[in-house]
């Protein structure tokens, strides 16, 4: 209401005329148009907050409205529910305070969901941690055992593994599985390995011991256990380390066997050679004794050790020449077998008939038109057969240590 308005209305009222100075009248007026406006507003600003309070009640009363629903689904759910349909207030709610108070349902709706999700998560995580342990726990055990260590391969060990429970709830885990956690326990047995293998070292170093095949694993746990520091070490380790040594040992035990047979072969031949060519040919009647004035001056005589190995080193040459000798001569019979079967196929094929006779003849000229020596061949413009290469001979001298085969 305007002032020039308000002179008309209240001009026979008493308490305006009590006021004779117009401009206090205007400002007696506008003052009480302010106190209106204020007292309004105020009105309306707690009936819009019991409004949205009461729609929020509405919409936590009603169960299909979720923290994922819409502003248009609510509103269906709304026209549908009666308690809203019976407050007058609510239908005739102003349509922004409406949507207000839906979004602040919506927001706490999702703060409870994620604080839901996360407690979820929490649990979910306990129970897999939980799970981890008992596989930790079993791997633990295996290790003391022996049954794992830093070499180990999953496949190796799967078998053992894959019979316990705590396999099958580790494989229901979100993230990590049974494999994941063995190769990082291997890798933690590496470097503890790595470690307690160099205090191992530093201790035998110490007491100037060495680990050979006979050595016992006693006296190994014993020596590394009376040190300050191999006290500290894992036992698998050590065990370990123990086994890794045998076989050293073991290796080292072979190569030097194989280095003694090979020294022994490469002097065994020299010896042949020179019995060959002092002695010659002989055979197994002739004994040791007999040729030993001769040889005692060689030089390969004298770098046999003893008489007994000079001996079995005849005795091999003679069992060589005698070997040899029976190749020799059946190889003699088998030829000579040959050509007489040759011969006598020959034979049946002239003792028939002139017409017969011919056939076969000529029949066995094809099949076999080029027998070198041969009565059936004997063209004179025939090529003469290649005689075969001799084999070059290497003495044992001329090769390296390498180069000779036992």
């Amino acid at each position: 209401m305007s002032f020039s308005k308000a002179e008309k209305v209240f001009a026979s009222e008493p308490a305006w005329k009590a006021v004779t100075d117009i401009q206090d009248r205007k400002d007696i007026f506008r003052n009480a148009q302010d106190l209106m406006r204020s007292t309004f507003k105020k009105r309306e600003e707690e009936q819009s907050r019991k409004n949205k309070d009461a729609l929020m009640n509405v919409l936590t009363d009603i169960p299909e409205i979720t923290y994922k629903t819409t502003w248009k689904e609510a509103q269906y759910f709304l026209s549908i529910d009666p308690t809203f349909k019976k407050n007058k207030n609510l239908l005739k709610m102003n349509k922004i305070d409406a949507l207000e108070a839906f979004q602040d349902h919506i927001y706490n709706l999702e703060d409870e969901h994620e604080k839901e999700e996360s407690r979820k998560n929490k649990e979910q995580k306990r129970e897999e941690r939980k799970v981890r342990d008992k596989y930790r726990i079993l791997l633990d055990k295996l290790a003391e055992e022996g049954v794992i260590t830093s070499l180990t391969y999953w496949s190796e060990i799967y078998a053992t593994i894959s019979k316990h429970s705590c396999f099958e709830e580790m494989l229901k885990q979100t993230k990590l599985n049974p494999l994941d956690i063995f190769k990082c326990y291997v890798n933690e047995l590496k470097e503890s390995y790595d470690k307690d293998k160099s205090v191992i070292k530093k201790i035998l170093e110490k007491a100037n011991f060495t680990i050979e095949i006979d050595t016992d694993f006693e006296t190994i746990k014993d020596l590394i256990m009376n040190d300050e520091k191999g006290q500290k070490t894992n036992l698998s380790n050590v065990k370990m380390f123990f086994t890794s040594q045998k076989l050293r040992a073991e290796k080292r035990r072979q190569h030097a066997v194989k280095k003694e047979e090979k020294r022994l072969k490469k002097l065994e031949n020299a010896f042949h050679k020179m019995l060959s060519s002092i002695v010659g040919e002989i055979d197994e009647k002739v004994m040791y004794e007999d040729i030993v004035d001769k040889i005692s001056s060689e030089d390969i005589y004298n770098d046999v050790e003893d008489d007994e190995k000079r001996q079995q080193f005849f005795n091999s040459y003679i069992v060589k020449l005698t070997t040899s000798c029976g190749h020799n001569h059946s190889k003699q019979k088998e030829s000579k077998k040959i050509k007489n079967k040759k011969l006598l196929k020959y034979q049946q094929l002239t003792d028939t008939d002139d017409s017969d006779g011919e056939e076969k003849r000529v029949e066995y000229e094809r099949k076999r038109p080029f027998q070198n020596g041969s009565p059936i061949s004997s063209d004179d413009d025939e090529e003469p057969v290649p005689e075969k290469k001799e084999k070059i001979e290497v003495n044992d001298e001329d090769l390296s240590e390498g180069e000779i085969r036992d």
